[in-house]
């Protein structure tokens, strides 16, 4: 049996556990993610949606939502920032520039993903955003907790050595962690590549190759048994994580 660790990565972003051996093809770098374990939950904020399995049972603070969005609040748009010299309106690079087709009668300048979910906490922070069945029992997550989440999965993967204008693939069906890691990619800088769950191992290196996929997440071990055997041909790849 290989030996397992718990480690903690900074700010109490996830509970992680390490499989230390080499793996074939790849680093010592499969984790087994729990996104919200480590989240730190005070009483006394009542939300208006019910706990999720997700949370631990336990509501997402208004402490620990503020104290997020203090460090979070996005710079106020900079006219110059949009006066770029470029003039192509299309590129084939993940890291390339592009003038934005914009109206010359819409008023309203171009932001973020990030900066659009976070004014949207104001309106429907304590709405259901997402609700799903576990074990035959319908659960729901706020568009507060999703948020906080998405940023902790962001987290996770920075620390898990995802670069600027690469990739987190996700290998699984639909689920609530499919959409933290996918907004939380964004909110890293990264871009998000689904791969089907019917994809044969070769395509699923065609596509991680493709993407230079830093991360990629998976939903079983079926799922993972397919990575491992294409893991020497991913040479971007530095961490598979089950979630």
């Amino acid at each position: 049996m290989p030996e397992v660790l718990l480690l903690r990565s900074a700010s109490s972003i996830l509970r992680t556990a390490f499989l230390s051996r080499w793996l074939p093809g790849g680093p010592r770098c499969v984790h087994k993610l729990s996104f919200v374990r480590n989240l730190q939950c005070r009483q006394g904020v009542r939300l208006n949606v019910r706990s999720s399995s997700l949370t631990d049972r336990q509501p997402l603070s208004k402490e620990s939502l503020n104290h997020a969005l203090e460090l979070s609040v996005p710079e106020k748009v900079n006219n110059a920032q949009w006066d770029a010299p470029e003039e192509a309106l299309w590129t084939t690079r993940a890291d390339g520039r592009v003038r934005l087709r914009i109206d010359p009668s819409c008023p309203q300048l171009p932001y973020t993903v990030h900066r659009m979910f976070y004014e949207a906490l104001d309106k429907y922070g304590d709405l259901i955003a997402l609700g799903f069945k576990r074990q035959d029992k319908w659960e729901h997550i706020s568009y507060s907790q999703y948020y906080l989440l998405a940023r902790r999965a962001a987290k996770g993967f920075l620390k898990l050595g995802l670069k600027q204008a690469h990739s987190v693939a996700i290998l699984g069906f639909n689920s609530p962690e499919w959409f933290f890691s996918a907004v939380g990619t964004v909110f890293a800088g990264g871009i998000v590549t689904g791969i089907y769950t019917t994809s044969s191992p070769e395509a699923c290196q065609y596509i991680a190759y493709d993407c230079c996929a830093n991360v990629i997440m998976v939903d079983t071990q079926k799922q993972l048994e397919k990575i491992l055997k294409i893991w020497k041909q991913l040479p971007h790849l530095k961490a598979v994580v089950i979630y």
